[in-house]
């Protein structure tokens, strides 16, 4: 999709798959945000992974733009998970554990009637140290093979 227009959060459609990168919460939440209601607002499944101490700063910024997030938790059109829950499920971090997620994760959205699945995945954890930045580029080149193909957006 090139072009010299910036691209905006209303144009990532289901087959996507963006990065960012952020210096301050602030500015994560001012991409996030956007990003979650948009899934919303397309009848999408919502799917977050995040940083477990910004979870609560999270459904703040939500909840002041307005959104009754706690209807679509109990909905379950949203649902949050930190990276630890998501490892412990398969004991570590791995691309294919995470993809087989997204694949599940996907199907189950679609069946509940769903248009997509729209996935945030902070992956702070990742950049700290945790994981070699080989893997990490091999986990992103894996995301993007499978986005690629699927009704998920990430």
């Amino acid at each position: 999709m090139p072009s010299d227009e910036p691209l905006r959060i209303g144009d990532v459609r289901p087959g996507s798959h963006l990065g960012w990168l952020y210096e301050t919460e602030d500015e994560y939440r001012e991409v996030l945000v956007p990003f979650v209601r948009e899934g919303f607002s397309r009848s999408e499944k919502v799917f977050c992974i995040v940083d477990p101490h910004v979870t609560e700063a999270i459904l703040g910024s939500l909840r002041k733009t307005g959104l009754e997030v706690e209807r679509y938790i109990a909905s379950g059109q949203l649902t949050l998970l930190t990276a630890q829950e998501v490892s412990t499920q398969h004991g570590s971090f791995s691309s294919e554990a995470m993809i087989a997620l997204l694949k599940a994760e996907t199907e189950r959205a679609r069946g509940e009637g769903y248009q997509a699945l729209r996935v945030t995945n902070d992956m702070t954890w990742a950049v700290e140290g945790v994981w070699s930045s080989q893997r990490l580029v091999e986990y992103e080149h894996t995301l993007n093979t499978f986005v690629a193909g699927s009704r998920c957006v990430c």
